[in-house]
């Protein structure tokens, strides 16, 4: 495992003790239960548990994730309650270029997905994850990001808000809202 500090990152233990690094294949299974699992209580009462189950099977197959992984231009992290590679995947992010460049406010990168285990959220480690993520983003030259969320996800909207992203409604995918966070930059 590539702690953060190891990986071109400033070093991001919190105070709870939860780990960030970058994701690597040996997290491929605990990775998968993690999205199992948030996608379910997430989504269960907006898609139908069909659309879930392929969703879940394409999005975060084996194959899928090491793609995910190796993309350069990406950054795939996940958080762990310790640095101890077999203590489990609790939450993970990655951000990147934007997928849908047309229209993008100059210099925005894009959240490409940050899901927490049910039973880890509101523990500060979506904040944490988004706070390396921020990092990372701002040392690759982006201004600003964005990121999608479901119309229906009022959690998931809540978080992004308190985070200090808006909404641009132009960006907007049929129920997906587009939301987009200015960086700090540090000169």
């Amino acid at each position: 495992m590539q702690p953060c500090h190891s990986a071109g990152m400033s070093p991001a233990s919190h105070e709870n003790g939860y780990w960030i690094s970058l994701a690597q294949p040996d997290d491929i299974p605990s990775l998968q239960e993690a999205a199992s699992v948030s996608w379910r209580a997430t989504y269960q009462a907006i898609f139908d548990p069909e659309f879930i189950e392929r969703f879940l099977a394409q999005a975060y197959s084996a194959a899928s994730l090491e793609r995910a992984f190796q993309d350069a231009r990406t950054h795939f992290l996940v958080a762990r309650i310790n640095a101890d590679p077999e203590a489990g995947v609790l939450a993970f992010c990655q951000v990147g270029p934007p997928s849908h460049p047309d229209g993008a406010p100059p210099a925005c990168g894009e959240l490409y997905r940050l899901y927490v285990r049910p039973a880890y959220q509101r523990r500060g480690i979506g904040r944490q994850l988004l706070g390396v993520a921020e990092d990372w983003l701002a040392g690759q030259g982006y201004l600003r990001y964005g990121c999608y969320v479901h119309a229906r996800n009022d959690r998931g909207k809540a978080f992004y808000w308190q985070m200090g992203f808006n909404r641009r409604p132009l960006r907007d995918l049929e129920d997906e809202w587009y939301l987009v966070k200015e960086l700090v930059t540090h000169t």
